[in-house]
């Protein structure tokens, strides 16, 4: 037992049952998938009998989604059950994590997936890296990646995700040959399709990025970033309509990103222009 307390939350009066009693009840919740009834029926007990069947408590929690009060109670139980051992991986940090993630609160959990990797959880690495990218935090995605290619070497997302981090930072030359490694482990990312779009756009090969963002864009046509890229593509190759299209669907995604609105202003300017030297004089 971890004898640890949480308060209860204020209109939820304790109850008091045999170890029994309690597992009995329990698990025919659990059995009837009643997770927000089983949730609420660890909150009526006292602290000792809430850790005592603390792994219980917790998966109700998950299972309810009620990631405030997990948080909560993963960093009460944490520091008792490692007062000896220190960290060490387990249930509590693991579902800490996760339930920062779903909290939205992205820096925290990128810190807490990546102590979990360090811990052991390859896992947890694939979830540093995708927090990683929503910070945005570059350098650390393209460390989570490396990291786990060192446990799954060749592992297609890792690769994909290093070759993002490395593109974001520039380094597009290393970009592109992860990407394309990345891409011949799996051929059905579409993040990774529209990074080589990117690199070969940066290098001028405007024909094969056209290709590849257009198929970044099959894969998933809502993917943002590979209209923005294609929008580049398409400004660079003077297809003026092409990449106003592009950067007005890619800005109904992030109406706040400045480099997008003035790409957007750069290639209306561009097409008034053509259309103006086209009309006859």
């Amino acid at each position: 037992m971890i004898p640890f307390a949480v308060q209860s939350p204020p209109a939820v009066s304790q109850q008091y049952l045999s170890p029994q009693a309690i597992q009995a009840k329990g698990e025919g919740l659990e059995k009837a998938k009643k997770w927000d009834e089983l949730a609420d029926f660890f909150e009526s007990l006292g602290p000792r009998d809430r850790g005592l069947f603390l792994t219980f408590w917790l998966k109700s929690l998950q299972k309810a989604q009620r990631w405030e009060r997990l948080l909560a109670v993963c960093n009460a139980a944490l520091p008792q059950i490692e007062i000896k051992s220190g960290a060490k991986l387990g249930l509590e940090r693991l579902l800490r994590a996760n339930a920062l993630s779903h909290l939205n609160r992205h820096g925290e959990a990128l810190a807490a997936h990546l102590e979990n990797g360090k811990l052991g959880s390859s896992a947890s690495y694939r979830s540093a890296c995708s927090e990683a990218r929503l910070v945005p935090n570059w350098p650390s995605e393209q460390d989570s990646a490396q990291a786990l290619l060192v446990l799954k070497p060749g592992d297609a997302e890792a690769l994909a995700w290093k070759g993002e981090a490395l593109a974001q930072q520039k380094e597009f030359k290393d970009a592109e040959s992860a990407l394309r490694e990345a891409l011949k482990g799996d051929p059905k990312q579409p993040f990774a399709w529209s990074n080589l779009g990117r690199c070969l756009n940066e290098r001028k090969a405007l024909p094969e990025a056209l290709e590849a963002l257009n198929k970044a864009l099959e894969l998933d046509p809502a993917l943002y970033e590979a209209h923005f890229n294609r929008g580049r593509t398409n400004f660079e190759m003077k297809q003026f309509q092409a990449s106003v299209d592009d950067f007005r669907i890619a800005l109904a995604s992030s109406p706040n990103n400045e480099e997008l609105q003035e790409n957007l202003r750069q290639a209306e300017r561009f097409l008034k222009a053509a259309h103006a030297s086209a009309r006859p004089k």
